[in-house]
């Protein structure tokens, strides 16, 4: 299987502290973890956050939820996963954040079945809605990254240099049908979207992690889509 190196801080210009925001009583990363836990393609979440006193709350999140925990640079996201991946070892990874809530538990396994049936680099599903996804990769493809890329902005965005540097398999496939709704936004950065996925929370969370689907048509009710 694989491990979820999952990048989230406290910090934020847009929206403070939006990891720890209370949704149903508890800090929106809750969802992100428990979606993540539950996907049969994950084997491990790892927590990656800054070393930052800041982020000293998270570390007491990822106890309480029983995952792990890596703190590295907090500029240098790229040598955080790298640290992390040295750490927490595997032959695959899923890039995941913090400010996405929303996912589809199924989605890493079909993005984990195709890197390995492709023996690509790395791979993402094309149409999720925004913020609902996450991306999976090797560990080599992370290493070589790692190494090479010297952009402010590739030391920022983890995986940027994998996908525009022309150096690595990248292939992309397309979301099931059911999924395919690009045009919904389910990332967190604004109060309007902390707003969104509240609401959806509040009503399809309650008992359990539902099924993607069940999100698509609560969207469509609300006109979102």
């Amino acid at each position: 299987m694989a491990t979820v190196l999952l990048q989230a801080r406290v910090g934020s210009t847009r929206l403070p502290g939006k990891a720890l925001l209370p949704i149903l009583d508890k800090p929106m990363l809750h969802y992100t973890v428990e979606t993540l836990k539950l996907s049969p393609g994950v084997d491990r979440v790892v927590l990656a956050i800054p070393v930052n006193p800041a982020d000293d709350p998270l570390v007491d999140f990822a106890r309480e939820h029983a995952v792990d925990c890596f703190r590295g640079s907090e500029a240098n996201v790229l040598e955080r996963f790298y640290r992390a991946s040295l750490q927490f070892k595997d032959s695959f990874y899923f890039r995941a954040t913090g400010d996405n809530p929303v996912l589809d538990y199924r989605h890493p396994r079909r993005l984990l079945d195709h890197l390995i049936a492709s023996q690509c680099d790395y791979t993402g599903e094309r149409g999720m809605p925004l913020g609902s996804a996450v991306e999976a990769f090797t560990f080599g493809a992370l290493e070589k990254c790692f190494k090479e890329a010297t952009s402010e902005a590739d030391l920022e965005h983890v995986t940027l240099y994998m996908k525009q540097s022309g150096r690595f398999n990248v292939q992309y496939f397309d979301a099931p049908e059911e999924c395919f709704y690009p045009q919904l936004r389910l990332t967190v950065d604004y109060p309007e979207d902390f707003q969104r996925v509240s609401c959806i929370i509040a009503h399809l969370y309650k008992e359990k992690i539902p099924l993607f689907e069940e999100v698509i048509a609560f969207s469509k009710k609300q006109g979102w889509i």
